[in-house]
C-alpha cells in the first residue's frame, strides 16, 4: 500500500496516494508495526511538504515520532526531523527550523548498518540537502550553500543526486552565480536524462526557469540541457 501510494504521487495523484497512504498506516496499526507507521507517516509529511501544508507537516512529523516510539530508528528520526525544519522555515519559525537542523544531523550521525529496507532511501547527505532548503527558505545562503555542497559530495543514487544538484544551481543562482550555476545545472541535465517521476521533471522545470531568468549566456546554454532532458520521450 505504501508503495502505490508512492506511485500515485509521483504520478501527481494525490488524493490516490492520501487513500493509499492512510491504508497502509491502519495495517502497520493492526499488525503492531509502529516502526512502519512512522514511515507511512514520514510519507504524509512529504506530501504535506510539497502540497505547501506546512502546520500539517509539523504535525504530522510529531505524530510520526510518537508513533515509532522507542523502535524508531535513526535514519526516520533524521528524516522526520529535516522535513519538520523545511515546514518550519516555510512558516518563518527560524528557531524553530534550526533546532529540528540540529537533531536531524545528531540522528543522522547514529545511523548504521543494518537499517529497514523502508528507510534505505536515507543516504549520506540527505540532511544535508533538506536543510539547505530549509536554508534557503530562511533567506541564510551561506549555509545553504555549505549543507548543499557537502549533499553533492556525498554518494548518491541518481534521482537524488540530480535533487541535489538542483540544489545547488539554485543557490548559486540566488548568490549571482550564473556560471557555477550552470556548469551544475549541465550535469544536473546529464544525470537526468531518461528520468520518468512526475516530480524530478517539475524540479527540472522550475530550474531551467531559474536559468532562463538570470540572462546569463552560459545560464541559457545549461536551460537548453535541461530542455533536452525534459524531451526524452517517456
Amino acid at each position: 500500500m505504501a508503495v502505490a501510494g508512492i506511485c500515485a504521487y509521483d504520478s501527481d495523484a494525490h488524493g490516490l496516494a492520501q487513500r493509499y497512504f492512510h491504508q497502509a498506516l491502519r495495517l502497520a496499526k493492526a499488525s503492531g508495526d509502529r516502526g512502519l507507521g512512522g514511515y507511512v507517516i514520514a510519507l504524509l509529511v512529504n506530501q504535506s511538504l510539497f502540497l505547501a501544508e506546512y502546520r500539517q507537516s509539523v504535525a504530522f512529523a510529531e505524530a510520526a515520532l510518537r508513533a515509532a516510539g522507542r523502535e524508531i530508528t535513526p535514519a526516520l528520526a533524521a528524516d522526520l526531523h529535516a522535513m519538520q525544519a523545511k515546514a518550519y522555515a516555510r512558516l518563518g519559525d527560524r528557531a524553530g527550523a534550526l533546532t529540528c537542523i540540529g537533531r536531524a544531523e545528531s540522528e543522522a550521525a547514529r545511523i548504521r548498518p543494518g537499517e529497514p529496507d523502508e528507510t534505505g532511501y536515507v543516504q549520506p547527505g540527505l540532511v544535508d540537502v533538506q536543510a539547505a532548503e530549509a536554508l534557503l527558505s530562511l533567506g541564510d545562503l551561506a549555509g545553504a550553500r555549505e549543507h548543499a555542497v557537502a549533499a553533492v559530495g556525498a554518494p548518491a543514487h541518481d534521482r537524488g543526486m540530480v535533487h541535489r544538484l538542483a540544489m545547488l544551481t539554485t543557490i548559486e543562482l540566488r548568490q549571482g552565480e550564473a556560471d557555477r550555476a550552470a556548469v551544475t545545472a549541465t550535469e544536473m541535465a546529464d544525470r537526468a536524462r531518461g528520468m520518468e517521476p512526475q516530480r524530478l521533471r517539475d524540479r527540472l522545470r522550475t530550474v531551467r526557469e531559474e536559468l532562463v531568468a538570470s540572462r546569463s549566456a552560459d545560464a541559457e546554454r545549461a536551460a537548453e540541457r535541461v530542455e533536452g532532458a525534459l524531451r526524452v520521450p517517456l
